[in-house]
C-alpha cells in the first residue's frame, strides 16, 4: 500500500501570515498531521509549503510510494513541469527545495476539489487555517503611541 497524504495551504495576501496543514493516510487509516505557522507569505507559497512538509514528515518512509492530493493547481503545475523556475522567481527557491527532497522517491501528485467533503482535505484545510491563525504578528505602534 502507498501513503497518501493530502496538503493545503491557508493564505491571502503576501503581507499577511498563512499556514501549512497536512494529514498523512496509511492504508486509509490517517497517522500523521502537521500544522505549520510559516509567517507572511500568500496562499500559493503556503500550498507549497504544505507539500515540502508533507515530503519532510513521511521521509522516514521514503522507501514507500507516494501519492500527494493537493487542491492547488498552481501546484501541481509548477511541480509536474519538466523544469522548475528559475531560483529567483516567485517562489522558485521553495520549488526548487521540493524538488529535492522529491528526488529518489515515488511520488505522484493528484488533484481533488476543495471543500468539496473529501475527509483527508477537509482536514489538511483546518489544520493550515489553525496554522495561520495562530501566528502573532508584530504590530508597530501607532504614531505618538506611548
Amino acid at each position: 500500500m502507498n501513503l497518501v497524504a493530502y496538503t493545503d495551504g491557508s493564505g491571502t495576501m503576501a503581507h499577511l501570515p498563512c499556514g501549512a496543514g497536512v494529514v498523512v493516510y496509511d492504508d486509509g487509516v490517517p497517522v500523521l498531521e502537521a500544522s505549520r505557522p510559516l509567517g507572511l507569505g500568500t496562499n500559493n507559497h503556503a500550498e507549497l509549503s504544505a507539500i515540502r512538509v508533507a515530503l519532510a514528515i513521511t521521509d522516514d518512509w521514503r522507501h514507500r510510494p507516494l501519492t500527494i492530493r493537493t487542491d492547488s493547481e498552481y501546484c501541481l503545475g509548477v511541480l509536474t513541469a519538466p523544469r522548475g523556475p528559475r531560483s529567483d522567481q516567485k517562489n522558485g527557491r521553495l520549488i526548487h527545495l521540493i524538488r529535492l527532497a522529491m528526488e529518489g522517491r515515488d511520488v505522484v501528485f493528484e488533484f481533488v476539489k476543495g471543500h468539496a467533503k473529501i475527509e483527508g482535505n477537509e482536514r489538511a484545510d483546518k489544520l493550515a487555517g489553525l496554522a495561520r491563525k495562530r501566528q502573532q504578528v508584530a504590530v508597530r505602534p501607532m504614531v505618538g503611541a506611548p
